[in-house]
């Protein structure tokens, strides 16, 4: 049930990207982030007025403490990464945006070992250069075809971003549950996106967005933020990072099938390589390379 969860929640991460890719064709970048975090905010206002209410005036200064990981997984997690991704899909097809979040479990592995101070091993280091590899490879398709790498860039920056939302998650002493984690990274993301907004000045667009539109941010308001971030920090609470990790190849294979059935976007060869090179690091750096090295010395 928890590996279906997980997988419930990748498959609504690489929906996402291609309902992004839609929304920046018609709609400002930060409007668009803003508007979807308010209709989510609909959904958990409830569930944050309950935390808040359990909490004894007591605890009040060690809630203020705590909230600090919350805050800096939507900075990081959320903020950073959906203006980043939205950023560099537009220069991006949303099936090469799929493919280059799919190095995540590579940035992840660096950033644990660099942060963290997470241990590494051989297989670990082989997945962070076959993740490399494919995302050369749709970076120097992109740039021969006439592209620009900065969608590339930027789309690993937002990736490097979403990453510090599970390192971040880690450095928690006393994690709160998912929904509510969530609800503050929602508000808090509102609160730091809201100015960039204000100056973006397109908030009295809003009364002339078509339907698709609203629909558009409903789903990654509704179901690419509550729904998925809760499918993902429930599941990650009771499955093995291994899995975890495997899982992950379901982001940029629900990206790649929806560009193209929904998109129209057509696939080529770089995306075969590429992709091929960024799934197989995930299975790279998720194999149980430790358990099996322990097992054979006592062999």
């Amino acid at each position: 049930m928890n590996i279906l969860i997980m997988s419930t929640a990748m498959f609504l991460a690489g929906s996402s990207i291609v309902v992004a890719k839609k929304l920046i064709c018609t709609m400002p970048v930060f409007l668009a982030n803003e508007l979807s975090l308010l209709l989510a905010l609909l959904i958990l206002l409830p569930v944050g007025v309950r935390h808040l209410t359990q909490v004894a005036p007591r605890d009040a200064v060690a809630l203020f403490k705590m909230l600090r990981w919350p805050f800096l997984q939507a900075l990081f997690g959320m903020a950073l990464f959906r203006v980043l991704m939205f950023l560099g899909l537009q220069h991006l097809s949303a099936i090469d945006g799929g493919l280059v979040t799919a190095t995540t479990p590579g940035v992840m592995a660096l950033l644990a070992f660099v942060l963290l101070r997470e241990k590494t091993n051989i297989m670990r280091i082989v997945g962070i250069l076959l993740a490399v590899s494919g995302v050369a490879v749709l970076h120097w398709h992109n740039t021969a075809s006439g592209g620009s790498a900065v969608g590339v860039v930027l789309i690993l920056l937002a990736t490097a971003c979403e990453a510090m939302l599970t390192i971040f998650r880690k450095m928690e002493k006393a994690p709160i549950s998912p929904l509510s984690n969530t609800f503050y990274i929602v508000v808090f993301s509102s609160v730091l996106l809201a100015p960039a907004t204000v100056v973006e000045g397109q908030w009295p667009s809003i009364i002339s967005l078509s339907l698709e539109e609203w629909m558009g941010c409903l789903y990654m308001g509704w179901i690419a933020t509550v729904l998925a971030y809760w499918c993902w920090g429930y599941a990650s609470a009771h499955l093995e990072a291994g899995v975890t990790g495997i899982i992950t190849a379901m982001m940029p294979l629900s990206a790649t099938v929806i560009s193209i059935v929904w998109l129209g976007e057509p696939p080529g060869l770089q995306h075969l390589l590429g992709g091929l090179c960024v799934i197989s690091s995930i299975f790279v750096i998720t194999a149980p390379f430790d358990a099996w090295m322990d097992r054979r010395q006592r062999t």
